[in-house]
């Protein structure tokens, strides 16, 4: 789901169960490879959702959201 756009909401990009370290993408979703790299462009900014076992862009939001430690 898209966000507000407001400064401080709980976007995808700002919570802990999106991941989107090429690497990692590559460890947990075994196969994906077949499809291409997660080090390519086609990928953009998305990452992957422990949550919800989906694809989403850094700028979603849901009710699901937990802080990134960093």
């Amino acid at each position: 789901m898209a966000c507000k756009g407001d400064p401080g909401e709980p976007r995808c990009d700002r919570c802990r169960h999106f991941v989107d370290d090429p690497a990692r993408m590559e460890a947990e979703l075994p196969g994906i490879q077949i499809l291409g790299s997660m080090y390519g462009s086609a990928r953009g900014d998305s990452g992957f959702c422990a949550v919800h076992a989906r694809f989403a862009s850094p700028e979603d939001c849901c009710a699901a959201f937990a802080a990134d430690s960093w």
